[in-house]
């Protein structure tokens, strides 16, 4: 259906309001087309006949500002499980006259019935089928002369087909008010988006004010008062994506325990980016444990089993002399906790018997004189000589000089470029590779498992075998084969904008073929729109939009916008084009 029910007022030859009504399309039941028209009573749902002549009722704040007004449907986690189970709706006004910042009047039931304290309010899941609407606004004689705004809400998906009243500017609920015509509006302001080309947006407000001859325009931030100059495509904001489930765990090998034990982590990914371990396999054993690798899991080949610590002194207590130097040895277990330390002595690596207190030295001591180090002597033709340098210290630790030695203690001039030695490859070990694979039913239904393959040391497969996802051994019912992700929604959503301030026609549907819905403002002088269902003339303040479900394929069939003379029109529209496109 493209154009939806739309709220008018019923006035009479002398100004006076006689009623408030609802003018409601009617469609064929069999074929869908369009029948006629319904004029209905909105707090009764009865059928009603005009005594005067049908128009928009308007809304304006008394101070000469358009005031806006919006509904948001919450949930209240009632319970405290993280979810909401109970719904309610807030009511947000927007007047300009004030700045321009936003005002929540109340919260309310979701069937406008009375006021909602919530408790701990969250973001629906999904929006609820019983979405509450704004029909439209009012005026209202409030019993003192004064002529004030009123929002009429109702729920779109309630059997009660009753309508609340809402004061723009309090919130409070009215009883039966006495509606009157709303003073002429010279200024409105619009929630729009700022679109960058990689798709990001920011919203701002745009104001409008007419004078009757022009109409100028001001950009500020939500606040209302900041002034922002955008930068990328101005348009309705676009909807908000729905969070994708979490991706099928992946299995990534790399890993090594502290005593070299191969492992494989399970990971996946959440809406927000994180990666999130869910477990790991002993790739020796097979063994599925949950949560995080545990402490002191490295890459493999670089095991870190042994650490030790900088230079110690051995003091004795009644004197302070250092009675010698001392290392700390730390020895680590497969789990990455210490499992033994082992004091060291610094000058001749020996294990060391402490005779006093070991502790931080004391200024001046002095260090291991002499340090050694195997290094490699590399000819140019890649001849490669191991010897060892004795490096020379001062009491502060600086290198003072270096001697050469073979490994058998003789002296040694190096000829070539020395360096580290490379350390001796290790023997070739059978390689094995874990896959994700699915095990598809025969009605479909697949089950994600991992296979590990194992190979010899010339790389060929020899054998499998197969685990669940909790690492538990895992036989294959169905067809073996490569998990399908889930299709990737092909198409995208863009935002647009068109401004008629001359005579002239814009067509919204030959502008964007893919096009979603569309919202026509009449600042000043009026403007017809023709879409599939007919053409309608729209005067200064009125606001229309026209639209196609979230998860409908199609668009709107036809739009264009029609502006005479004088006329200032704004048309904002969302439509849909490919991913590729």
């Amino acid at each position: 259906m493209d154009v939806e029910a739309v709220l008018l007022c019923d006035v009479q030859t002398d100004g006076t309001v006689a009623a408030t009504v609802l003018v409601e399309p009617v469609y064929d039941t069999s074929s869908g087309a369009r029948i006629g028209t319904r004029i209905v009573n909105p707090a009764t749902g009865a059928d009603y006949t005009p005594v005067g002549t049908l128009g928009p009722c308007g809304g304006v704040s008394p101070e000469g500002c358009e005031r806006q007004i919006s509904v948001r449907t919450r949930c209240d986690d009632t319970n405290g499980d993280g979810t909401g189970d109970t719904t309610y709706v807030e009511v947000w006004a927007l007047d300009p006259c004030d700045g321009g910042a936003p005002t929540l009047l109340g919260t309310y039931g979701d069937d406008f019935g009375q006021p909602y304290t919530p408790t701990a309010p969250v973001d629906c899941p999904e929006p609820p089928t019983d979405t509450p609407v704004i029909l439209g606004t009012v005026c209202y004689d409030d019993g003192t002369g004064t002529v004030r705004p009123a929002a009429v809400l109702k729920c779109a998906g309630c059997a009660d087909t009753a309508v609340t009243y809402l004061d723009a500017e309090t919130g409070a609920q009215l009883t039966a008010p006495v509606l009157a015509p709303c003073p002429a509006a010279g200024r409105s302001t619009q929630l729009l988006c700022d679109v960058q080309p990689d798709g990001t947006s920011t919203p701002f407000l745009r104001t409008y004010t007419t004078d009757g001859a022009t109409t100028t325009t001001a950009d500020t931030l939500l606040d209302g008062t900041t002034a922002y100059a955008p930068t990328g495509t101005v348009g309705a904001c676009p909807p908000v994506s729905a969070c994708p489930e979490r991706t099928t765990p992946t299995a990534t090998v790399g890993l090594c325990l502290p005593d070299g034990t191969p492992i494989a982590v399970t990971v996946v990914r959440d809406c927000a980016g994180v990666v999130t371990s869910e477990g790991w396999i002993n790739l020796r054993t097979g063994a599925y444990s949950a949560g995080p690798p545990p402490t002191g899991a490295v890459a493999c080949g670089s095991s870190q089993s042994v650490q030790v610590s900088g230079t110690f002194c051995d003091v004795d207590p009644a004197t302070g002399n250092v009675l010698g130097l001392v290392l700390i040895e730390y020895s680590y277990a497969a789990d990455g906790t210490i499992a033994s330390v082992r004091l060291v002595d610094a000058t001749t690596g020996a294990t060391y018997t402490p005779q006093g207190e070991v502790t931080t030295c004391p200024a001046g001591t002095e260090q291991p004189e002499q340090d050694i180090i195997q290094l490699c002597d590399v000819q140019a033709d890649g001849t490669v000589t191991p010897f060892v340098r004795d490096y020379r210290r001062d009491e502060t630790g600086t290198v003072t000089g270096h001697s050469d030695y073979t490994l058998d203690g003789a002296a040694y001039q190096p000829t070539g470029t020395v360096g580290t030695c490379q350390p001796e490859p290790e023997p070739l070990q059978p390689e094995r590779d874990l896959t994700v694979l699915c095990d598809i039913a025969a009605d479909g239904t697949p089950t994600p498992f991992v296979r590990d393959y194992q190979r010899d040391t010339a790389g060929t497969i020899t054998g499998h075998a197969d685990y669940g996802l909790d690492g538990a051994p895992y036989t294959p019912a169905g067809t073996v084969g490569i998990c399908v992700a889930p299709p990737v929604p092909d198409a995208v959503v863009n935002t647009g904008l068109n401004r008629l301030t001359a005579a002239g026609t814009f067509d919204a549907k030959g502008a964007a073929p893919g096009l979603q819905s569309a919202t026509v403002t009449v600042l000043a002088g009026t403007a017809q729109v023709t879409t599939s269902s007919g053409t309608v003339t729209l005067p200064a303040g009125l606001s229309l939009t026209w639209s196609v479900s979230d998860d409908d394929d199609s668009s709107l069939s036809v739009l264009s916008v029609t502006a005479p003379a004088g006329a200032d029109v704004v048309t904002n529209y969302t439509y849909k084009t490919s991913a590729a496109g």
